[in-house]
């Protein structure tokens, strides 16, 4: 089973990335699809639908923020056939910093590794670099992912 850990600081878009994806991939592209454990299926779709319904106001589609590592288990499907199962690790970048131990035991096994940065982190023009970089580390989680 392959495993895909994806961190980063709170309101980072991690929730939303995976969403978004998962809305693509359980329609499928080009032959490939996902398929949702049964446990995690409504739970998952009841958040999709949210953040895409336009109706409601911006603050109530986002997902609440969290603080805990969620895993879910999802099939790699071509033309409806399964090809692989991989378990998706949505880790926090906050615990990496007081859970250094954990954060490296969540990465044992991954065969891929998201870490998402708030783009409000990267604004600004080619000779603001130095400082985005320096906030992203100092601001924004990067130390403790290091």
């Amino acid at each position: 089973m392959s495993k895909i850990v994806i961190v980063g600081i709170t309101e980072s878009g991690k929730t939303c990335y995976f969403y978004g994806m998962l809305r693509q991939m359980m329609r499928g592209f080009r032959g490939f699809s996902l398929r949702v454990a049964e446990k995690d299926f409504a739970s998952l779709r009841m958040g999709i639908k949210r953040l895409g319904d336009t109706k409601l106001p911006l603050n109530e589609r986002f997902p609440e923020p969290s603080s805990q590592t969620e895993n879910y288990t999802m099939d790699l499907l071509y033309n409806l056939r399964k090809m692989d199962s991989f378990e998706w690790v949505d880790y926090p970048g906050e615990l990496a910093e007081h859970g250094a131990a954990d954060f490296i035991a969540n990465l044992e096994g991954a065969t891929c590794l998201l870490l998402c940065v708030d783009g409000k982190a990267l604004q600004g023009t080619e000779e603001d670099i130095d400082d985005i970089v320096d906030e992203i580390y100092n601001d924004r989680g990067g130390l403790e992912l290091c």
